[in-house]
This record gives C-alpha cells, structure tokens and sequence, in this order.
C-alpha cells in the first residue's frame, strides 16, 4: 500500500499485479509505471479545469494514455469506472442500516 508521501512510488507501482489509484491526484501513477498484464483499478476522482470558462474535467489518479490501455490486461477508467458502483453500495449500505435500525426498534417495543 502507498500513500501520497511514499517514496519511490514509481518503483512500487512498476512492481504491482494490481494497482488501486484512491489519492484524489489527477495523472499521480504514469502510465508507463504499470507493467504489462497489470490490473488498474482508479477510483480516483479530480476535476480539473476552469471552473468560470466551463472547460472541467474529471481525472483519475492514473494517468489515461493509449499506452495504459495497452499495457495493462483489466482498467476501470475515469469517468465511467467504479462511480457507479460506489452509488450502489451507499444505496445497499443506507438500506442495509435502516433495516437493522428498524430491528432494534421492534426488539425494544416487545420489551
């Protein structure tokens, strides 16, 4: 696992199976850090842009080049990669919470 301040991230990233970008930095991992057959998952989000010219973008924390699409075998890319899957389980853990608040209210009203 690396966070923002490790070092020689470069290396660490060139030596991974899989890579999971979660830092919130636009472009952190370059694509020619990640070795051949690598899985890339980027659930990194940054807008960048100008914000007043209406020009944002949405980046990942891994860099989206034709070389990554070539380098690595699986990519969730940004946008369009795991957001959607992170609203489902929000939506499954909200649902989840209430049905377990609803039992501990009908187990204190049979007290």
């Amino acid at each position: 696992m690396c966070t923002l301040q490790t070092t020689d991230l470069k290396a660490k990233v060139e030596a991974a199976d899989i890579v999971v970008g979660c830092a919130g930095a636009a472009n952190l991992v370059k694509a020619n850090w990640i070795k051949s057959g690598a899985i890339v998952i980027d659930a990194g989000i940054t807008v960048t842009g100008n914000v007043h010219k209406g020009k944002m973008k949405v980046q990942g924390d891994v860099e989206q080049t034709d070389l990554l699409w070539k380098r690595a075998s699986l990519i969730t890319p940004v946008p369009g990669g795991v957001g959607p899957i992170t609203v489902a389980m929000l939506l499954q853990n909200t649902f989840d919470a209430y049905k377990f608040h609803l039992t501990q209210e009908i187990s204190k009203a049979k007290k």
